[in-house]
């Protein structure tokens, strides 16, 4: 079985032929293995170019739907898929279109990218376990850019013509993503809090030692905020 899955797969992502691979399958199919594949694989790259397209919709606004095709079958190829959930495929894709010499001149769209995938795994969590101390709700995510994604963003948002000149902003932009009821909220925040929230997600526990010596007069103001937010899970 082993052997089977991986020429299966040396196929379908690397485009690699074998002479022996109808040896793999019974006899007397109505089409041939070669024919079968190709069918496959087309389904494959289509399944995989629908889940990036909902995913990365801004990224392919900007880059023109003929191009992001282009890059996304080149990630196909070069980024196989390993899990059996659909929605954990494309979390590299940011890393690889910074990566592509033809997009050099776009040093922003990673950035973007990486907010995209973040905000496509916003309700994608495991429930929320009983602890004796209260932590970070899982559903909370910490995105840090050198850009002023967040602008960018609302303008696509709003159906607004965006101008691909993005400059670099002075100091980085620090936003929480998270759930509140049923809407999704991007909320930006200091270095201060984001720097602790991120500090409490490493602990798994809230403390006033995650804090540094010269800020800890701030926890009780920075812990309530962070529960009036509802980014705290309650004590038990």
């Amino acid at each position: 079985m082993d052997n089977y899955q991986t020429k299966l797969s040396r196929y379908i992502y690397n485009l690699e032929t074998d002479d022996n691979m109808s040896n793999l399958f019974r006899e007397g199919l109505p089409v041939s293995v070669s024919s079968g594949l190709g069918v496959y694989r087309k389904n494959l790259i289509f399944g995989f170019l629908n889940i990036l397209k909902k995913v990365f919709p801004f990224t392919e606004t900007l880059l023109d739907p003929d191009n992001f095709r282009f890059f996304v079958r080149e990630y196909i190829y070069q980024h196989h898929s390993t899990s059996s959930d659909l929605s954990d495929y494309g979390d590299k894709f940011p890393s690889f279109l910074a990566s592509r010499n033809e997009l050099s001149h776009l040093p922003w769209l990673e950035d973007l990218a990486s907010f995209e995938w973040n905000w496509s795994r916003l309700g994608l969590y495991d429930a929320v376990q009983s602890a004796d101390s209260e932590h970070l709700h899982p559903s909370v995510l910490l995105f840090k850019c050198s850009y002023d994604i967040l602008s960018f963003w609302n303008l696509f948002d709003k159906g607004q013509v965006v101008d691909e000149a993005l400059e670099p902003v002075e100091e980085d932009q620090y936003l929480i993503m998270s759930q509140s009821g049923d809407q999704d909220c991007i909320n930006p925040v200091d270095k201060e809090l984001y720097d602790f929230m991120l500090a409490v997600q490493k602990a798994g526990k809230v403390d006033v030692s995650l804090l540094p010596e010269h800020l800890s007069f701030k926890y009780e103001a920075m812990i309530y905020e962070l529960r009036q937010r509802g980014w705290l899970t309650a004590r038990v």
